[in-house]
């Protein structure tokens, strides 16, 4: 029986409340069977470790990570993540491919791909010409 469910996000916990809004049916739709919801924002090794530690700490929980893609995803992602040195699991226990999910190819790109956006939000104090070109 799962007892809840908890997304280890890779990024600054200043996109907490931003992944809390992108997965809010998720989050209804967890807690509406009254189980644990959390995510967890962090660094790159960092939520590795914390998803990791998680496996062992919250062995009934869904644990999920959700990872910036450094690298084209050629069905090797998760196999090479597994390979790091940080990636301990006790044994016996398995990590799934239904529970690493990988964000776009270097995730910043998004931010580039839409200079008007950036324009706008950053008003004068943007400066298209330090970008690189598309």
């Amino acid at each position: 029986m799962i007892s809840g469910v908890r997304v280890y996000i890779e990024g600054h916990p200043r996109l907490r409340t931003g992944f809390q809004d992108f997965l809010t049916t998720i989050r209804e739709g967890v807690r509406a069977r009254g189980l644990e919801w959390a995510v967890v924002m962090g660094g790159g090794d960092d939520v590795v470790r914390d998803f990791m530690s998680a496996l062992r700490s919250h062995p009934t929980a869904l644990n999920v990570l959700l990872k910036d893609s450094d690298a084209p995803d050629d069905g090797c992602l998760l196999a090479s993540l597994k390979q790091r040195s940080d990636w301990k699991l006790p044994a016996g226990m398995k990590v799934s491919q239904d529970q690493v999910f990988w964000m776009v190819q270097i995730m910043e790109a998004w931010f580039l791909a839409d200079r008007d956006a950036l324009k706008k939000f950053y008003g004068g104090d943007f400066r298209d010409n330090s970008l690189p070109p598309n």
